[in-house]
């Protein structure tokens, strides 16, 4: 039997055993360090082994044989009725249906399969597989730098990106009511992301791949001359100008490149962002930032414990938080989620009391901004009656053009909270613009 001094490593609590010499030699390509008994020539090394080692009986053993003949079929029947007498955990992967070397040919697939096999059972029969110790040995570095890659230092809007310090891998929460732009503000911000080298893949489940990127051609045909901008409808109904068509030019050459918007419809489940986000990973070796617009659209997955799927629009919300986290922490990218508000709260600042029917936006998102109009710092929203005046200001408002909005970070697990961002938002263009104060130094436009 080789490699017998396995069996006392005092860190291994998974000891695999094989039939083979070949078959150990072939596991070595997975990383796999293996005792292998040597066919029955080995069995009785084998058996005084696990009758006499008390150190081993702790262990778990995994079998990894052949099963193509009868004999390896009996010898394998005889090592398991062996390790069972003597009370030893035993473990078999369900990979192998004939023999170690027909299923590494032609599983392509076979190595990762192994690894997510081995992963599970090692951190079962470890007794304490959660030690920060062993966290820093295997997974801390790899986690720093993992970190560093899925942030992204620029949003594109100078007195955001002095607030965050950059976009981390995590989820995030914009919530507006209707006609403040929540859409815009989202879509000027992938693309403004999207314009530094970074991947997005924008998953639009209410707009088309169309208006999307007409409201992008808009947006850049005003910063190359607003007076002849023309607004999205204008670009979508055939116009053209020389500032759309340098815009269109800018667009193709800068970042149309690096975004993907994703029509979804009224079915679009976190499980098909997530497939789908995999897929462009493993396909193009780049980590993308994802938006999902929005959120109240997407419908929920069945319940894997009951197979039922949440009825309540408050439980396929919270439902839909989790999993979107789950993806941001499973492949380690920032994931932005746009939320409707109460529209009880439509008349009051924004606070996380504004969220639609979801308590788990407070505790699962990892940052929360709110859009509001500026206007709600007048005094008239300070007072207890007046409700008719409100409602009338707050139209107002909304009809200005440009109109005063503020982003308000309510929530920040990367840094300070509770900061406000001014811009003038022109829904002509589909454009936002920061609001800043006259300091006469140079700030960069986009």
């Amino acid at each position: 039997m080789k490699n017998k001094e396995l069996l006392n490593d005092p860190n291994r609590y998974v000891i695999y055993f094989t039939d083979k010499e070949i078959n150990s030699f072939l596991l070595t390509g997975t990383n796999t360090e293996t005792v292998c008994i040597g066919g029955p020539d080995g069995f009785n090394d084998f058996l005084d082994q696990i009758t006499y080692n008390d150190n081993l009986k702790k262990k778990t053993a995994v079998l990894i044989f052949d099963k193509e003949t009868e004999e390896e079929r009996n010898f394998r029947k005889e090592v398991i009725a062996a390790l069972k007498q003597n009370k030893i955990t035993l473990k078999e992967p369900d990979l192998i249906k004939t023999t170690v070397q027909d299923v590494m040919l032609n599983d392509p697939d076979f190595e990762k399969k192994f690894q997510q096999y081995k992963q599970r059972i090692e951190y079962e029969a470890d007794p304490a597989p959660d030690k920060i110790s062993k966290y820093f040995d295997k997974y801390f570095e790899e986690d720093l730098q993992a970190f560093k890659e899925g942030t992204s230092n620029r949003t594109g809007f100078d007195s955001l990106d002095n607030y965050t310090r950059g976009i981390y891998a995590g989820l995030y929460i914009i919530g507006a009511v209707s006609s403040l732009g929540k859409t815009t503000f989202s879509h000027q911000l992938a693309d403004n992301i999207a314009r530094t080298g970074q991947h997005v893949l924008y998953f639009s489940l209410e707009q088309s791949r169309f208006e999307m990127v007409s409201k992008s051609i808009s947006r850049e045909s005003w910063k190359q001359d607003p007076k002849s901008a023309l607004s999205s409808l204008e670009i979508r109904e055939g116009k053209k100008t020389e500032a759309t068509e340098k815009a269109k030019e800018i667009y193709l050459q800068q970042y149309a490149d690096n975004i993907s918007v994703i029509e979804g419809n009224f079915g679009t489940t976190a499980g098909y962002i997530r497939s789908y986000t995999e897929r462009y990973i493993k396909r193009n070796k780049q980590r993308p930032v994802i938006f999902v617009d929005y959120l109240q659209i997407l419908q929920p997955e069945k319940d894997p414990d009951t197979g039922r799927k949440p009825a309540d629009a408050k439980s396929i919300t919270d439902a839909n938080i989790t999993a979107l986290k789950r993806i941001s922490r499973d492949f380690n990218i920032p994931v932005f989620a746009i939320s409707s508000l109460n529209r009880s709260n439509y008349l009051n600042e924004i606070d996380f009391e504004s969220f639609k029917e979801s308590g788990g936006i407070e505790y699962g998102a990892d940052v929360v901004f709110g859009l509001q109009l500026a206007v709600i710092h007048e005094g008239i929203f300070d007072q207890q009656n007046k409700l008719n005046e409100k409602r009338q200001r707050m139209n107002e408002a909304k009809n200005e053009i440009p109109r005063a909005v503020e982003l308000v970070c309510l929530k920040n697990r990367y840094g300070k909270r509770g900061w406000t961002v001014n811009f003038k938002y022109d829904p002509r263009f589909d454009i936002f613009r920061e609001d800043l104060p006259q300091t006469g130094k140079k700030t960069m436009t986009i």
